[in-house]
């Protein structure tokens, strides 16, 4: 099937996360490093109350940057399909990404990290949206995904050799990212992904 058709068939729909400009939660299995996402809205109080069993843990509750957002696939899955899921708290929650926490590597004493994802992750944003792209020194580019959490746009600190730039998008447009993904984590639950096309 192609990577488009999945959770975009219908309109919504199966693997899509649903309205991501909203917050949304992700705990982890500890006993697995396997992420789970709340494919709805979960509101920051609603998370703080959210009671999970062990060996699960609150990685957080974040907004996104994109318009669109679904998963082909789960990480460990071997062809596209459905997310695996299951009601956790109340809460429907889907199996989405295993992060390598082992490989997680800081940019200088107080620059970002650089965390390795396995995921099968699409992305999609509105023509006329304005975006971040991060350039590295290498020429790969990545693109804000995820905001922070307090809303308020804040100046980042690069480092040498880094560049932002925000782009205006003229038509809609839709990244598949990599399996696996580069994710690149600044203060405040800030992330950008890639790396994305030239």
């Amino acid at each position: 099937m192609a990577a488009a058709s999945i959770g975009r068939a219908r309109g919504v729909e199966i693997n899509e996360t649903a309205h991501p400009r909203e917050p949304h939660v992700e705990i982890m299995d500890a006993s697995t490093s396997d992420v789970w996402l709340a494919p709805h809205p979960i509101s920051p109080e609603e998370f703080e109350a959210l009671e999970i069993p062990d060996p699960f843990v609150k990685m957080g509750c974040g907004v996104a940057v994109m318009d669109r957002a679904w998963f082909t696939r789960g990480p460990h899955a071997r062809s596209d399909g459905p997310l695996e899921s299951r009601m956790i708290g109340g809460h429907l929650f889907q199996l989405v990404a295993r992060p390598d926490i082992e490989g997680v590597r800081r940019v200088g004493e107080k620059g970002p990290r650089i965390l390795m994802v396995q995921k099968f992750h699409s992305i999609g944003f509105d023509a006329g949206r304005e975006v971040d792209v991060l350039t590295l020194p290498d020429s790969t580019r990545y693109v804000q995904t995820t905001a922070s959490v307090s809303g308020a746009p804040r100046e980042r600190e690069l480092p040498d050799g880094w560049s932002k730039n925000t782009i205006t998008i003229d038509a809609d447009w839709t990244i598949e990212l990599p399996a696996p993904t580069t994710t690149i984590w600044f203060a405040d639950f800030e992330s950008f992904q890639g790396p994305i096309p030239a």
